[in-house]
């Protein structure tokens, strides 16, 4: 067994694994230690730092990667409060729209956990170091995980939208549903938006008049109403004129009597 005994770290790393019976190699700084057991499992050599990492590192940093969604939250506040932010922020969009929006969501998650996957993967065939291959393994995983989560979701984003025959989709059909509805989706979620947003400005305009502003409309609306009387006036005056006619016809018969 290779292991330099003059050497503390590497005294602790045999002792460590002596026990176990595996065959590996562990890096401490710019030194190797090897540690030889009585049985041998694992082949791999884990003394290289060229990209090349064991299934068994793979499975681990895939794992890692699907998780990182839900714990990057509470690596620290800032992360918390930004991730709380995001989960309310889609939230009060999906409400505020009525679930119009809902197949954008699935298609923006389909999208980007698909492009994610892609170059994570890139990244893991060409890594140099075994560092890298680490984190692109964890960038595999966190695209998995954002396209698995979408397409879980994509039957009840098509239902809130009001797709025709969502009931009886499967994940799937719902999914490519959602991506085929996606730009009717931004342009109801749009009108829906303004249209809400020009209420609540208008609310605001009424709720800040002055009594005196408020009263204004009021006046106004009784305008037409004093317009609409002035025809009744000019109906009667023809009344008017036909009376004095009769008055002049009369005048006549007198001065014969007299």
């Amino acid at each position: 067994m290779n292991v330099d005994f003059n050497n503390t770290k590497a005294q602790e790393i045999f002792k460590d694994f002596s026990s176990s019976k595996t065959v590996g190699y562990i890096r401490q700084n710019s030194d190797n230690y090897k540690f030889t057991a009585q049985l041998t499992n694992d082949k791999f050599d884990y003394s290289k730092d060229d990209g090349k990492i064991s299934a068994k590192d793979k499975l681990i940093n895939f794992g890692k990667g699907i998780i990182t969604p839900f714990t990057y939250m509470f690596k620290s506040p800032k992360n918390f409060i930004m991730s709380i932010g995001a989960i309310a922020g889609v939230t009060a969009l999906t409400i505020a729209t009525g679930g119009a929006i809902a197949p954008l969501l699935v298609t923006t998650g389909v999208v980007g956990g698909s492009i994610q996957l892609g170059r994570s993967i890139y990244k893991a065939h060409n890594a140099k170091t075994d560092s890298e291959a680490k984190q692109a393994w964890q960038g595999i995983g966190t695209g998995t995980s954002a396209i698995v989560g979408s397409i879980a979701g994509a039957k009840s984003a098509a239902k809130g939208a009001k797709i025709q025959g969502a009931e009886k989709m499967n994940p799937f059909q719902a999914t490519w549903a959602c991506i085929k509805n996606s730009p009717k989706a931004i342009k109801n979620s749009f009108g829906i938006l303004r249209t809400k947003c020009g209420q609540i400005i208008a609310n605001l305009k009424i709720k800040n008049q002055t009594p005196q502003e408020a009263q204004q409309p009021k006046t106004e609306a009784q305008q037409p109403n004093t317009e609409a009387q002035q025809p009744k006036s000019e109906a009667q005056q023809p009344k008017t004129e036909a009376q004095q006619s009769k008055s002049e016809a009369q005048q006549p018969k007198q001065e014969v009597q007299q």
